[in-house]
């Protein structure tokens, strides 16, 4: 006999369309990071880029030795960091991420989508200190023991997402909505303290007049942050 929590929890039966959904829009997020990477990423830290990933791996492994220095940056670029190789990642990625959108081996499409990115992440150095990174690999992480095993799985019907991998990203999905707006208000910035000045940058991208200290240029920063970030 089911106890009254029970029934006001999700059941496996019932969280097929939604695991369905999820797993697509997460190939559909991967494909968009990989998309933008294919065009920034040599220039990044290609061997001529702003931060090479050649150099920094070298460094690293003067500082912690290859074992360590594995652990310390997982990364694929350890074998070669040539641009041929970065592109390579990028496009492996890509392919696992349509192919996950396609509903195609998705356990195993979303293991290769997140070893292609966290190999940019621990490389990238200053271009990776963004919390969408970090959130978007625990996600993948968590999906990994939500999605249904299997080449062509379909909904999955004979393989039911259990209800771990459904709190932790229930609970993921709160985090970034509640710490992004801890961090806001702690900031100690009047933008985000006064919601009608807010709204108002955040709709027309200009400051309101008479505030002092904020450009045109940091009201299109403001109206970009919004809600999401």
């Amino acid at each position: 006999m089911s106890t009254p929590a029970a029934q006001y929890w999700i059941q496996p039966g019932e969280a097929l369309w939604p695991r369905w959904i999820w797993l697509r829009a997460l190939g559909l997020i991967f494909l968009s990071a990989f998309y933008s990477l294919a065009f920034q990423i040599t220039g990044l830290i290609g061997p001529k880029g702003i931060l090479p990933a050649g150099d920094y791996l070298t460094e690293v492994h003067r500082a912690f030795g290859i074992a360590q220095g594995l652990w310390f940056a997982p990364t694929l670029f350890w074998i070669s960091a040539s641009n041929g190789m970065l592109l390579g990642v990028t496009f492996l990625g890509a392919v696992a991420s349509v192919l996950l959108a396609f509903n195609v081996a998705p356990r195993i499409c979303i293991a290769v989508a997140a070893v292609c990115f966290l190999s940019f992440i621990a490389a990238a150095q200053d271009f990776a200190s963004y919390q969408s990174d970090g959130m978007l690999l625990e996600a993948a992480f968590i999906s990994l023991f939500y999605a249904p095993r299997g080449l062509r799985p379909g909904l999955g019907v004979t393989d039911p997402p259990s209800r771990l991998p459904l709190l932790l990203l229930l609970w993921e999905w709160f985090r970034i909505y509640f710490e992004s707006g801890v961090v806001k208000l702690l900031s100690g910035d009047v933008q985000w303290r006064r919601s009608p000045r807010w709204t108002t940058t955040t709709r027309t991208g200009r400051s309101r007049p008479g505030s002092a200290g904020t450009s045109s240029s940091g009201s299109r920063t403001a109206s970009t942050l919004s809600p999401w970030c």
